[in-house]
């Protein structure tokens, strides 16, 4: 699993723009303080000059020019207040207004920014929901695909002619091009036409070839390789073909080691051959795999007694019958086989005897 690179995640854009609002709100509050000082001041200078014209009506002896001039002073100080006044309130009102527009402008375009993400994240997950929808319906169609497939090869009668149980396998695969299942089914009808029929050579051969080649169209369509392979090899092993029979049986223990069937087969081919060594040793592979059942025991069995080893054939068949007692095993054959492997150990224990006798009178 490879490491993820961690990224350095930068500052968020809106907290350098809070504190360059929060320095400019600052300044902005600097200079009302600074204008509502001033004002204040102001304010006070307006209140003495009032007082003053207080005293000067007050006293009536104070003549009347400087009476003019302290309305005049007056008059000043007031329009000066007043002007401070309204400068503060206009850019208290500008900086309000600056901010409702930067606000105006700015809360729009967030919003318009976090609506497309949302909209694209209610996209994505419309579109995965799509595709979920679409995952399961898919699967309910092969489920229901496989059933029809399954319900028509069921439907295969034995007691039909292979002629109609290969036209009904035709029918399935028009249906289903795309399902191994029916093209190894039909590998199948054709390997066992070929072991129970009487064809001519050529009619044996142009059938397996036909079977060869739904063995590679399974292959495409998803069959297992290992599987496949052992399938091909028992067709070369049916055209005598024996190497590559084997061959192929190799690659599907390749493929799957514990595939006992694929040892099972390539030590028949290795039987047919005549190498009965080769083929012990796959038999015992294939049982080692599955132990239980009767077929590889009585195939060992048979190897053991062309080498004519025929106690191990006997305890090989025994084993057959124990696992299957309905096996079908000539018990006849069985029991004479038993008789003679009797006779000749008595016969190996007389002549021993004999032996002994002789040894002794000499």
């Amino acid at each position: 699993m490879k490491n993820k690179k961690v990224k350095n995640k930068k500052a968020p854009k809106f907290l350098s723009v809070f504190i360059v609002a929060l320095i400019g709100l600052g300044a902005c509050l600097a200079l009302i303080a600074f204008l509502a000082v001033s004002v204040s001041n102001d304010i006070a200078n307006l209140n003495a000059a009032i007082d003053r014209l207080n005293a000067i009506h007050e006293n009536s002896e104070t003549d009347m020019p400087l009476a003019v001039e302290y309305y005049r002073e007056l008059s000043s100080k007031t329009d000066a207040a007043i002007n401070t006044i309204l400068m503060v309130v206009s850019i208290f009102t500008m900086i309000i207004v600056a901010f409702g527009a930067m606000l105006a402008f700015k809360t729009p375009r967030d919003i318009e920014k976090r609506m497309d993400k949302l909209n694209g994240l209610i996209d994505e997950a419309k579109e995965a929901a799509e595709n979920a929808k679409c995952e399961a319906e898919n699967a309910e169609y092969q489920a229901k695909i496989l059933e029809a497939i399954n319900v028509n090869l069921s439907s295969l009668d034995d007691k039909l002619t292979n002629a109609t149980r290969l036209k009904q396998i035709a029918s399935v695969i028009d249906k289903y091009p795309d399902k191994y299942e029916a093209y190894v089914e039909r590998a199948r009808i054709l390997i066992e036409m070929c072991r129970k029929s009487k064809f001519s050579n050529d009619k044996r051969e142009e059938l397996l070839w036909r079977a060869i080649d739904d063995f590679k169209d399974a292959r495409r369509y998803g069959h297992s390789i290992y599987k496949n392979y052992n399938g091909i090899g028992i067709v070369y092993d049916k055209l005598n073909q024996c190497d590559k029979a084997i061959n192929f049986y190799a690659e599907a223990i390749k493929e799957k080691p514990d595939y006992a069937d694929a040892y099972n087969n390539r030590a028949n081919t290795y039987y047919d051959m005549k190498k009965y060594e080769e083929a012990i040793k796959d038999y015992n592979e294939a049982i080692k795999i599955d132990n239980d059942k009767a077929v590889y025991y009585n195939n060992r069995a048979d190897a053991y007694y062309e080498k004519k080893k025929y106690e191990e054939a006997i305890n090989d068949y025994d084993q057959t019958l124990r696992i299957d007692p309905d096996y079908n095993l000539d018990k006849e054959e069985l029991e004479i086989l038993r008789e003679k492997v009797q006779q000749e150990k008595l016969e190996q224990a007389r002549k021993e005897e004999q032996g002994e006798v002789v040894t002794a009178e000499t």
